[in-house]
């Protein structure tokens, strides 16, 4: 349980860092690893247990953000830390925001654990990305990991930060996972191996295509990408994808072909458990959502991909006006689309299409955007 907490105000909380945190160094920690997490108690040990096994030749941080969970997340924490964490080590502070919570790990000495405990929802809330600042400036680089998924590879975290390092051209790395529906596991199999990853997959295979606790990018280009963000005053209804687009367009992207994590679909509290339970207005305004996230990404790198993030809202328009059976909509999103991807993805198309009568196909039956095969 929290115990000897000292009161900081917010600003003290966030801005004075050496005083706040006193195990903080600027260059110390070399790697920030987020989880934001809402109401995965069932799953959250899993998503702690992946990140604590980490053999690394450095250390890092593990900032966990429980976002007011209701279901008893907070318990399932604290037993973890009680079995996991060195107690002499535990500082603790508390402000109006949140409770946390910062100590070092028994069985891994590289492994700083941060536990936030927000004490209302701030979800979609512009203000919850100060909480991580403190962190972020510190760090070279981050990784992530929502709380409904896990790492498999304790070798991970070396492995992308070897890549980066090494090669300081990319911005991001990124590798294949196994997909968790309902405790079935399947591997997304991205690509055949280990490979460059073109700008206009990482656009028009949308967000779900790198799976966020894949992903491992450089401070620099995500702290340029926060700038230009806040300098057109812009926002986003998401966070990742945006991220690994904007990584496409400052520096190369690197896709590793070993499946190192698990990424569950359709958990409960899940991004796309909420996605698939939207009423049909909910969902019109969610589709509003992406096309405002496409024309502010056409904004922030200048519009030097215009035409792709117009084709990536055709395509995406085409795919839900199918699902939604709006047949005349969908022929109208598939007119717009550029002859040659409609050549080239033939077959996809297709069964995305099909059961639109205007389009000549006869079932309803959808594919992923995964099997969509986009070239220059």
């Amino acid at each position: 349980m929290i115990s000897n907490i000292s009161i900081l105000t917010n600003e003290e909380m966030i801005f004075r860092t050496n005083e706040a945190f006193p195990s903080l160094r600027k260059d110390f920690y070399k790697v920030y690893v987020l989880t934001c997490t809402f109401n995965q108690s069932s799953f959250i040990e899993d998503c702690l247990d992946g990140v604590a096994k980490q053999k690394t030749n450095f250390p890092f941080v593990h900032h966990v953000v429980d976002d007011a969970s209701t279901d008893g997340e907070q318990r399932v924490i604290n037993s973890w830390m009680e079995k996991e964490c060195d107690l002499e080590t535990k500082e603790c502070y508390d402000n109006e925001v949140c409770s946390v919570v910062i100590a070092k790990l028994k069985n891994n000495a590289n492994c700083t654990v941060v536990f936030y405990f927000l004490k209302k929802n701030m979800y979609g809330n512009p203000k919850k990305q100060e909480l991580y600042l403190p962190w972020r400036e510190v760090c070279p680089y981050e990784a992530l990991c929502e709380g409904d998924d896990y790492w498999l590879d304790e070798n991970k975290l070396q492995k992308q930060y070897d890549w980066l390092e090494e090669h300081p051209e990319y911005s991001m790395c990124w590798h294949d996972a196994y997909v968790d529906e309902n405790g079935k596991k399947n591997p997304y199999d991205r690509y055949k191996t280990d490979c460059d990853v073109p700008f206009v997959d990482l656009v028009m295979k949308g967000g779900a295509f790198c799976p966020s606790a894949s992903l491992f990018f450089r401070h620099s280009c995500f702290f340029d990408y926060l700038n230009k963000v806040k300098e057109n005053n812009l926002s986003f209804y998401v966070g990742d994808y945006p991220i690994q687009m904007y990584m496409g367009h400052v520096g190369k992207v690197r896709y590793m072909k070993d499946p190192m994590c698990v990424y569950r679909v359709f958990s409960n509290g899940s991004w796309t458990q909420k996605v698939k339970s939207l009423s049909k207005e909910d969902k019109v305004k969610f589709w509003d959502k992406e096309h405002q996230l496409l024309m502010n990404m056409n904004v922030l790198t200048d519009h030097k991909y215009e035409h792709l993030f117009e084709q990536r809202w055709y395509l995406y328009a085409f795919r839900v006006n199918c699902m939604e059976k709006f047949y005349d909509e969908a022929e109208h999103f598939y007119g717009l689309l550029d002859e040659k991807l409609k050549r080239d993805n033939l077959l996809a198309f297709r069964m995305i299409g099909m059961g639109c009568p205007k389009l000549g196909w006869v079932t309803n039956k959808l594919v992923t955007l995964k099997n969509l095969v986009f070239r220059k």
